[in-house]
């Protein structure tokens, strides 16, 4: 059945007046990503660019005041929230739930290296990732699973708070897609999550998270956003 797929929806237990608000943000650019190679959960840093985006992300996120800050533990995912903080007296505190999809035997390979020798799976990857098994890797409803496993523990801990994740493409997409209710079948038939994108959930009382903002980039110049590279994954050129 389709709802196999999904992660179920949890309602928060939630008793406070004030709402639960959890802001999201993508890591900033790295080469691998302006490469087009799947990332995973090779640890890599910020490019140039990606650097500015972060800073990008600090004017956005300027006036909200955040209780705390969780980040994957990955070096482009804490770099962002180091640069989006700076200035501000909080700690980041590592979170396992917030890391990225492992890629397994792609990890470091564009689409096309990829294609040569496990072309099934990377068909599978664009066009029914549900039922995908990344040879040594995560399928897309572990990766699911793992983050609103983060997500539950980190608002049940803060109730009533402000929180920030820095985390990743596939896993704030899929967090996104289990809140609205969207089988992992549809993944590449909603909105992306560009880099140093801005995503927010807010939890009101008892009532079940809302997705308030998905993958907004109108923080960025046109000329910092870079929908134009191509992901792995997003846009396979070898597949078309």
């Amino acid at each position: 059945m389709e709802n196999s797929s999904v992660a179920g929806p949890v309602i928060m237990k939630n008793r406070r007046l004030h709402p639960t608000t959890i802001y999201l943000v993508r890591h900033g650019e790295t080469q691998l990503n302006v490469e087009g190679r799947f990332i995973g959960m090779l640890d890599v840093p910020l490019n140039e660019r990606g650097k500015r985006q972060a800073r990008y992300l600090r004017l956005a996120l300027a006036g909200t005041p955040f209780d705390c800050v969780y980040s994957s533990p990955l070096q482009r995912a804490y770099e962002t929230a180091q640069i989006a903080l700076a200035g501000r007296k909080l700690d980041i505190l590592p979170e396992e739930g917030l890391k990225e999809i492992n890629c397994g035997v792609w990890e470091g390979l564009t689409g096309e290296e990829v294609q040569k020798s496990w072309g099934k799976e990377l068909t599978q990857w664009a066009t029914s990732p549900h039922k995908l098994k990344i040879p040594g890797g995560n399928t897309f409803l572990e990766v699911q699973q793992n983050i609103r496993g983060g997500f539950d523990k980190i608002v049940e801990q803060n109730s009533g708070k402000t929180i920030l994740f820095s985390s990743h493409m596939m896993a704030i997409q899929l967090l996104l897609m289990n809140i609205e209710g969207i089988p992992i079948a549809d993944f590449w038939n909603v909105k992306g999550v560009d880099n140093a994108s801005i995503s927010a959930v807010r939890i009101e009382a008892d009532r079940p998270p809302l997705v308030i903002l998905w993958g907004s980039t109108d923080h960025l110049p046109s000329g910092e956003k870079n929908s134009e590279v191509t992901v792995a994954g997003r846009k396979i050129d070898c597949l078309k």
